[in-house]
């Protein structure tokens, strides 16, 4: 995504690479925090499907976009 510029997404900041080691809500509130627009969702966490609906649940209601 960073090399693909064309794309229209700017990477902010990256946060825990597997195991998953942020709950959703932080994960939530630290994108506010950094001024993000999306959270992007990578392969290794997509596997874990509590935690993704968790983060979608924590999602909602948020000016933030899901991107999987």
């Amino acid at each position: 995504m960073q090399r693909r510029t064309a794309a229209g997404y700017q990477v902010v900041d990256v946060v825990s690479p597997y195991p998953v080691l942020i709950e959703p809500d932080q994960l939530v509130a630290h994108a506010h925090e950094v001024g993000a627009d999306a959270i992007v969702v990578g392969l290794e966490h997509i596997g874990d499907a509590d935690w993704t609906r968790r983060l979608g649940w924590a999602m909602e209601g948020q000016s933030l976009t899901l991107l999987l």
